[in-house]
């Protein structure tokens, strides 16, 4: 199931895309400004770049110096998840943003809660996820609703 994934998927998109503070007040930054490593990172933006709002082109400046400073690995890794991203549909995206937006709405504890959670769940055996995963999705709303509260009120390990 690939909303496992979503907080290490949503993670990657957001450093890759340079997160941070938006630049609103500042000019666009004109192509020939960049520098060689930047419009290499940046090369396929190249024709809508003189387009593309100045919050926007900061940011994604902002994400090539990230990249650069990732190790040969890291960025094998990177690249990978970036692509199965790409790969995704509009409307898989679009529910793995809107799950992203909800998530950082949370309070600090409840947002660690979910990646402790996670954590233990991704270190299961793939045979235990995947039933887990059949037990959720067989699960009638009422029961889902049952384990969420239970799972709410259940205190950290």
């Amino acid at each position: 199931m690939q909303s496992a994934n979503l907080p290490v998927r949503v993670g990657l998109w957001v450093v890759l895309l340079g997160a941070g503070l938006s630049a609103w007040g500042l000019d666009g930054v004109p192509w020939h400004a960049l520098t060689p490593d930047e419009q290499r990172l940046l090369s396929t933006l190249q024709p809508q770049w003189e387009q593309l709002p100045a919050a926007r082109q900061e940011r994604l400046r902002r994400g090539a110096a990230r990249w650069a400073t990732f190790p040969p690995a890291e960025r094998a890794v990177a690249a990978e998840r970036l692509q199965r991203w790409r790969m995704l549909d509009p409307a898989r995206q679009a529910q793995i943003r809107e799950r992203y937006a909800r998530y950082k709405l949370l309070p600090p504890a409840r947002q660690a809660r979910l990646r402790e959670v996670y954590a233990r769940f991704r270190q299961l055996p793939p045979a235990e996820r995947r039933a887990l995963r059949q037990q959720w999705q067989q699960a009638t709303p009422g029961e889902r609703r049952e384990r969420r509260q239970r799972w709410r009120g259940a205190p950290s390990r």
